[in-house]
């Protein structure tokens, strides 16, 4: 069965955003870039410094707080 092997990269310290994009381009196949933040201008940086072929996805941070706090974590 053919499928498709997406691999994918996380940014959850912006602080280090500037890495990481390096790190991105230089990952042949990278496809999605997974970027937490609950600042829209600074995801937008992000999201401008990665190779067109990289799509940026938005995690907001306030929504995975949410998300461990209802699991119990």
């Amino acid at each position: 069965m053919g499928g498709c092997r997406c691999l994918y990269g996380l940014l959850v310290d912006l602080d280090h955003a500037s890495a990481f994009c390096d790190a991105v381009a230089a990952q042949a196949g990278l496809r999605i870039a997974y970027i937490v933040t609950d600042d829209d201008r600074r995801f937008q940086a992000v999201a401008r410094s990665l190779p067109d072929s990289v799509e940026p996805v938005r995690f907001y941070e306030s929504y995975l707080s949410n998300f461990r706090f209802s699991m119990g974590r």
